[in-house]
């Protein structure tokens, strides 16, 4: 019997290679310190993620957006 298609093994993590797409982009900066690598958010982008988490940014809740619409109406009515 056939045991099935064969799922590809990943040998190495997902992790580092997502990371370093987002350095390559410029996103994120990474700092080598012997075998170890340190990551964080670059300058230009920690201000648009900060202008955006401001309680007056884009991204505020409105009541608007939290409400629940009502229930929809059969055709029978």
């Amino acid at each position: 019997m056939h045991p099935g298609p064969r799922r590809p093994v990943r040998h190495a993590p997902a992790l580092p290679k997502r990371l370093k797409i987002l350095v390559n982009a410029g996103i994120l900066q990474r700092e080598r310190k012997g075998t170890w690598s340190c990551y964080r958010v670059a300058d230009e982008y920690l201000a648009a993620l900060e202008y955006l988490r401001r309680k007056d940014g884009p991204l505020r809740p409105s009541a608007s957006r939290f409400l629940v619409p009502d229930e929809p109406k059969s055709l029978a009515s």
